[in-house]
């Protein structure tokens, strides 16, 4: 019905919520669907929603690197593009959950500057959820 009444922003958002409360073998289809809406919405900050939501889950996401931490790189560096700093601040937590099993400074590193960015854009949420991880990879990086 929203996509009836020119609601596809609301519809993608909806479906990119959809897709993180659904059993993992839902979630490529919803995702799927979410894009396609995304791409005929043509608005570039949804198009960073789903790429975003689609990494976030590790499925990948089309036209970016295979690796998870590269294909984050890219999409930060397109939402820098945008000015999207919002977006860069989620792909920046993002990366450093990638990186933490494998490198808890770097991780430790993004994961500042995470909380740092989204902290001064008033994103509380997002930024209380970087500074776990930040307290997290503290303790983890003095107990080695």
């Amino acid at each position: 019905r929203a996509e009836r009444h020119g609601l596809k922003g609301v519809l993608i958002s909806a479906l990119l919520i959809l897709v993180q409360a659904s059993p993992p073998e839902q979630r490529p289809e919803i995702l799927a669907q979410a894009r396609t809406l995304s791409e005929e919405f043509a608005n570039p900050f949804r198009d960073l929603d789903v790429a975003l939501t689609s990494l976030r889950l590790g499925l990948g996401e089309p036209g970016l690197a295979g690796d998870d931490y590269v294909a984050l790189q890219q999409l930060a560096n397109r939402a820098e593009t945008l000015l999207a700093q919002r977006h860069l601040g989620l792909c920046q937590l993002a990366q450093a959950q990638v990186l933490a099993p494998h490198d808890v400074r770097g991780a430790l590193d993004h994961a500042r500057l995470s909380e740092g960015l989204l902290r001064r854009l008033g994103a509380k949420l997002e930024a209380d959820r970087a500074s776990e991880l930040v307290a997290q990879l503290v303790a983890i990086d003095r107990a080695r």
